[in-house]
C-alpha cells in the first residue's frame, strides 16, 4: 500500500541560505546607517598631498635665527681726547693694521711736550756740565798730585843727601833735621790730597748718578708724552673692516670715548637665538647647517650663553669648514639646528595639516585610495622635514599631509581621482 510521504517546506540549504542573507542584509544597513552617522567631504586627488609612513633614518632639527657676527671684533676708542681734524677712512672700508683711520689735535698735549722738550734738554745741560766740572777736577788733582811728587822726589833727594852728610859730619844736625821734616810734610800733604780727592769722588759720582736720573725721567715723560700726541691718529688694530664710525670733522671726543668697530672679515660666526624649551638639550660640538649662495655650510656649536632673555637663550656657531663667500656682518640666516644623531624612526614628512589636528591625528588613506578616514596618532620629535610617529601608524600606511582647514569638521574624505 503507497504511503504519501509529505513534503519538507524548510530544508538545510534553504535556511542557511536565508539567514545569510540576513546576515548580510543587516550589515549592509549597518554599514549605511553608520556611514549616513559620519561627515564625510568629497575632495580632487590632484588638491591633496599624501605621505607614506616609513622607517628611515632621522635626526632632529629644529630652524633658529642666526645673526652673522664677527669673531674678533676690535671697539676703537679715544686713548686721548681732542678734536678731530681729519679722517682718513669712510665706515664701511677694508682697512689693513696700522693704517691711520682719522687724526685728531690737542693744543694743551702739544704744549705739555714743548715743556717736556725744554725740560729733558735743561736736565741733558746739567749732566754734561756735572761731567765736565768733574773732568776738570779730576784733571787739576792729577795736576797737583804730579807737583807733590816731584817736590817729594826733591825733598828725598836733599834728605838722603844730607843724612850722609850729617854722619860726616859735614852738615848740623838741624839742617839734616829740616830737610827730613819738609820730606814728611810732602809725604803727608799727599796723603790729605788723595783722601779729598776719594771724598769729593764720591760726591761728584752721586751728583752725576743724580743728574742722570733726572735726564732719564725727563726722556720718559717726554716719551709718554709724545705716545700720547701719536695717540691722537687712531690706526687700524689689524686687517678687516671698519664697520662703524662715529666722528665728525670739528668734533671734540674725551678720553675713552668709543669711535667705532673693527670687524676682521676672516673669521665670522653665527649667533643664534633659541628657545628655552631647548635649553637642556643644546651643547657645545652639536652641528648645524645653513643654505646660503646655494650650498650647504656645516657649523658646530662653540659657546652655549645659558642666560634666558624674552624667552630665549643664545649660542656661538662657529664654521667647521671655510667660511662662505659673500656674508656680512649683520646678516640674519635661518639655521638647522641638530638636537641629536640619526637613528631609524617610522616618518612622515612635514605637513599643513598640523595647523588643523595640532599632530593629534590624520587622515589615513584606504587601501584603494578612494577615501581617507580619521586616525589618531602620537607624535615625537621633528625636523624641518619629518615628522616622527609614535603611535597609531605601521609603514607603508599612506595619509593626507597638506591642510585640512578646507575640510570643516569631516571624519571621512572621498577621494575623486
Amino acid at each position: 500500500m503507497d504511503r504519501k510521504i509529505e513534503r519538507r517546506r524548510w530544508t538545510t540549504p534553504a535556511v542557511a541560505a536565508i539567514v545569510g542573507g540576513g546576515l548580510l542584509i543587516a550589515v549592509i544597513a549597518w554599514t549605511l546607517l553608520a556611514q549616513a552617522g559620519v561627515q564625510s567631504q568629497q575632495v580632487d586627488r590632484q588638491r591633496l598631498r599624501i605621505g607614506t609612513a616609513e622607517i628611515q633614518p632621522f635626526r632632529e632639527f629644529i630652524v633658529v635665527n642666526s645673526a652673522v657676527e664677527a669673531e674678533r671684533s676690535y671697539f676703537l676708542e679715544t686713548a686721548e681726547g681732542g678734536r678731530v681734524e681729519e679722517i682718513f677712512v669712510e665706515e664701511g672700508s677694508d682697512v689693513r693694521a696700522g693704517q691711520a683711520i682719522l687724526r685728531m689735535v690737542n693744543t694743551d698735549l702739544q704744549l705739555d711736550i714743548l715743556r717736556r722738550d725744554d725740560l729733558y734738554l735743561e736736565q741733558t745741560n746739567n749732566l754734561q756740565n756735572t761731567q765736565l766740572a768733574m773732568a776738570q777736577l779730576r784733571r787739576d788733582f792729577e795736576q797737583r798730585l804730579a807737583e807733590l811728587d816731584y817736590q817729594i822726589l826733591q825733598k828725598k833727594r836733599v834728605y838722603e843727601q844730607n843724612q850722609t852728610l850729617a854722619e860726616e859730619g859735614l852738615i848740623s844736625q838741624l839742617e839734616f833735621e829740616q830737610s827730613h821734616d819738609e820730606y814728611l810734610f810732602f809725604e803727608d800733604e799727599r796723603k790729605r790730597l788723595v783722601a779729598n780727592e776719594e771724598e769729593d769722588r764720591t760726591f761728584r759720582v752721586a751728583q752725576v748718578d743724580q743728574a742722570r736720573r733726572s735726564v732719564e725721567r725727563a726722556r720718559l715723560n717726554l716719551a709718554t708724552a709724545r705716545e700720547k700726541l701719536e695717540k691722537l691718529t687712531l690706526i687700524a688694530p689689524a686687517d678687516g673692516r671698519l664697520t662703524a664710525l662715529d666722528a665728525e670733522i670739528g668734533e671734540s671726543k674725551a678720553p675713552g670715548d668709543r669711535l667705532g668697530q673693527l670687524d676682521v672679515l676672516d673669521d665670522l660666526n653665527l649667533r643664534a637665538k633659541i628657545d628655552q624649551h631647548y635649553i637642556a638639550r643644546v651643547d657645545p660640538g652639536q652641528e648645524a647647517f645653513i643654505e646660503f649662495a646655494g650650498e650647504t655650510s656645516k657649523l658646530l656649536v662653540e659657546k652655549v650663553f645659558p642666560e634666558v632673555a624674552e624667552g630665549q637663550f643664545e649660542a656661538e656657531l662657529r664654521f667647521a669648514e671655510a667660511t662662505p663667500d659673500g656674508l656680512k656682518r649683520g646678516q640674519t640666516l635661518q639655521t638647522r639646528l641638530a638636537l641629536g644623531d640619526s637613528e631609524q624612526a617610522l616618518v612622515i614628512p612635514r605637513g599643513g595639516f598640523q595647523q588643523s589636528t595640532g599632530g593629534q591625528w590624520v587622515f589615513l588613506v584606504e587601501g584603494d585610495g578612494r577615501a581617507a578616514q580619521r586616525q589618531a596618532i602620537r607624535l615625537g620629535r621633528q625636523n624641518d622635514a619629518y615628522l616622527e610617529i609614535l603611535e597609531g601608524l605601521s609603514p607603508g600606511d599612506k595619509v593626507v599631509i597638506s591642510g585640512y582647514t578646507t575640510f570643516g569638521d569631516a571624519e571621512r574624505l572621498k577621494i575623486e581621482r
